[in-house]
């Protein structure tokens, strides 16, 4: 029994000391080379590892060469059974003034162990407030909205992209 216990906590030490001492800030690189060839820039960002986190600061995101967001700051908090991506503070360009509210004040995606294959979504802005999930099996995406007044009056083309469900909430769903 003692033996068991022993091996045991090696195990969960060894993979506490690989989540710790992973080169977090390498793989954000890596991440960020891979996100280019789909014409998605991140610029200006300060990189911080702290054990189980990684903290971006003041990115700067463009697409197709086009100033898209800004975003003041993202934590990923590896914990090998659940995983948790916080961004907060996003300010979209001023292009999309006309499709959205600028302003998103915070999203989070979460993964667990038990389901590795899902990542639940939450955002809370000017629009609403709007959660979902990603299936990465049925490659599908769902995302119900609760509008803001601000949405639903100045925006009515991007409400009519949304499908009304039962409730009377918002319904936003596609397959890729």
């Amino acid at each position: 029994m003692k033996k068991l216990l022993k091996v045991n906590f090696y195990f969960f030490f060894f993979l506490f000391a690989l989540v710790f001492f992973l080169p977090k800030v390498n793989l954000y690189y890596m991440a960020e080379k891979e996100i280019e060839k789909f014409a998605v820039v991140i610029d200006s960002e300060s990189v911080n590892d702290s054990g189980f986190t990684l903290s971006i600061a003041g990115a700067d995101i463009y697409a197709k060469g086009i100033h898209s967001a800004k975003v003041e700051v993202v934590d990923l908090n590896m914990y090998l059974f659940f995983n948790s991506l916080e961004i907060s503070n996003i300010l979209l360009s001023d292009t999309l003034k006309s499709f959205v509210p600028l302003k998103i004040e915070s999203v989070t995606a979460e993964q667990a162990f038990y389901n590795p294959l899902v990542i639940e979504l939450k955002a809370v802005g000017e629009f609403g407030e709007a959660w979902g999930s990603v299936n990465l099996a049925a490659r599908s995406l769902k995302v119900n909205v609760t509008p803001s007044k601000i949405l639903s009056s100045k925006f009515r083309s991007t409400m009519k992209m949304l499908k009304k469900n039962k409730e009377g909430g918002y319904v936003y769903e596609l397959t890729f």
